[in-house]
């Protein structure tokens, strides 16, 4: 690993008044995965929101690539290599399919290479192709869970920050996206920081895994190893067996099982 694509010290922030992250601080290796875990209400949306920008920055410091970001307008984080697929995936609802992908290269000026990448979208998510008229309103979730990721991507990252990006998806769908992050991370090197509820696979893809209580990192470490405590063991682990264990035949197209 190189020096930290994202490094995080101390890191307060909260709503009004009231605090949300409580000294918090995290470290993201360049080409590496790392998941945060924890329960509904420990920060972890949070963090996420205030690495993008999206929540005021009380105290601390938030560096990408040893630049401070500290406090920028999410416009400004975004420029500078951020990507964020948030909770609920809020998509513009009366924009086409295709015009909210290309919300996400708002700040690109290489309309060849904006081409080619949107069709690159394309091909990791046909379905996305055949309904690229469509309003997103009249998608699914999985169909919006495919356009918000699309969208990320499309900003060419050099961090994607996903949200619960399994919330409300089935199963195997939820094994499609997680195989697609997988592909994205050890084979084109793209880094990745992911909050998730399945913590099975949450740690199956993650190279570095933090948790959280009460808005404060409580527990760090290698990911395989983290999964075999007693605490994140007995407390966050079962929700995601199943779905892992799915779409196989999709993993196998792509030469991964």
């Amino acid at each position: 690993m190189s020096k930290p694509l994202l490094r995080i010290d101390a890191l307060e922030s909260g709503y009004g008044a009231s605090p949300a992250l409580r000294g918090v601080s995290l470290t993201v290796e360049s080409g590496s995965a790392v998941a945060v875990l924890g329960a509904n209400g420990a920060g972890k949306t949070s963090l996420l929101k205030a690495i993008s920008g999206a929540l005021p920055c009380w105290h601390g410091t938030v560096r990408l690539a040893g630049r401070d970001i500290h406090g920028l307008a999410p416009h400004r984080v975004a420029r500078h290599g951020v990507a964020h697929v948030p909770e609920g995936r809020e998509l513009f609802p009366l924009l086409s399919v295709e015009d909210n992908l290309l919300s996400g290269a708002y700040a690109r000026a290489d309309r060849p290479g904006l081409k080619r990448d949107l069709d690159g979208i394309y091909q990791r998510f046909p379905i996305l192709s055949d309904l690229r008229r469509r309003a997103a309103l009249h998608l699914s979730g999985g169909e919006q869970q495919m356009v918000a990721i699309g969208r990320a991507l499309i900003a060419r990252p050099r961090l994607l920050m996903l949200d619960e990006p399994s919330l409300g998806l089935s199963p195997a769908l939820v094994a499609d996206i997680f195989a697609l992050l997988k592909e994205l991370n050890r084979r084109q090197g793209l880094t990745l920081l992911v909050v998730e509820q399945h913590t099975q696979m949450a740690l199956d893809l993650a190279h570095k895994a933090y948790l959280m209580d009460a808005g404060r990192m409580v527990s760090e470490g290698d990911a395989k190893r983290f999964a075999e405590t007693r605490e994140v063991r007995d407390r966050y682990l079962g929700s995601g067996r199943q779905a892992i264990q799915g779409s196989t035949r999709w993993r196998r197209k792509r030469g991964w099982i």
